[in-house]
């Protein structure tokens, strides 16, 4: 289970560029997104399985993980936070006190 962790693991860690993507499944996958406000993946239920040669288009938090959904299960306590959070406001960016908010 471990090298399946890392190989999840390796598609979160691509994941350092907002907006849409377009991603075909290699075999049969489910879809992760990742809530900045709970800090944590969860399985994306509304999106169903995701057959082999279905090609999906997902937002820069979401991830299309191939394999069985209760090995994804198994594993989703232990995968890595989304790159694009640790670098923005809620995953505590300094930039964010850079920012200048007009006073009306």
């Amino acid at each position: 289970m471990n090298d399946y962790l890392e190989e999840v693991n390796d598609l979160i860690n691509r994941r350092i560029v907002y907006g849409y993507y377009t991603v075909t499944a290699s075999k049969p996958s489910s879809v992760l997104n990742w809530s900045s406000a709970n800090e944590e993946w969860w399985l994306n239920e509304l999106k169903g399985r995701i057959k082999k040669g279905q090609t999906i288009e997902l937002d820069a938090n979401q991830i299309l993980v191939p394999g069985l959904k209760r090995d994804i299960k198994e594993i989703m306590p232990d995968l890595d936070s989304l790159p694009l959070h640790s670098g923005g406001p809620r995953g505590g960016s300094r930039e964010v006190s850079e920012w200048r908010v007009p006073n009306d």
